[in-house]
């Protein structure tokens, strides 16, 4: 209640200020949310008008960020909960890809990718047996390969090897 609050506080202050007011996006009767996907900000806007949403870890990487941009440490709170209890291999490489768009701009992404990683060294295997792994970035591949991964060497290099594999087939 009290972040609710405070957002609609501030969007408030800033229009009550008419010298910062924009004439023509007063005429305007769309508004393009480029910050996030559709279904993030739907997700976003259900919890604003409810203080509750479903959270899955699909959804996670996108809301993670809203709450922070939008300053909603509840919910914040409550994506890295849920991504701690939730967290499995099978999801892992469609949150990494979701992540990339945020990791950079938003530090609860940052910390999302490194507790990914972080779960990810005891179950590389695991990982490089999904064929969701194919399909992670360069960075990404990189990031997972950097860290103390519980598996023989041999094993990171035949991962790779099966990622460089796939990206070359795929530009053919």
């Amino acid at each position: 209640y009290f972040s609710l609050s405070r957002f609609f506080l501030v969007g408030l202050s800033v229009c009550a200020d008419a010298q910062k007011v924009d004439r023509a996006k007063l005429a305007q009767t769309e508004f393009t949310i480029i910050e996030f996907d559709p279904d993030t900000f739907r997700v976003l806007l259900d919890y604003l008008h409810t203080g509750s949403c479903p959270l899955t870890c699909q959804t996670i990487p996108g809301l993670i960020c809203a709450a922070e941009h939008y300053d909603l440490p509840e919910l914040l709170q409550a994506c890295f909960h849920h991504a701690k209890q939730f967290l499995r291999i099978d999801i892992i490489c469609s949150m990494l890809v979701s992540l990339e768009n945020y990791y950079w701009r938003y530090t609860s992404a940052s910390e999302l990718v490194n507790m990914i990683l972080a779960f990810v060294e005891t179950r590389a295997y695991a990982l490089f047996q999904t064929p969701d792994f194919l399909s992670l970035s360069e960075s990404m591949v990189q990031m997972i390969m950097c860290r103390n991964l519980e598996i023989p060497e041999v094993r990171k290099f035949e991962a790779m090897l099966a990622w460089a594999k796939h990206k070359v087939c795929k530009q053919l």
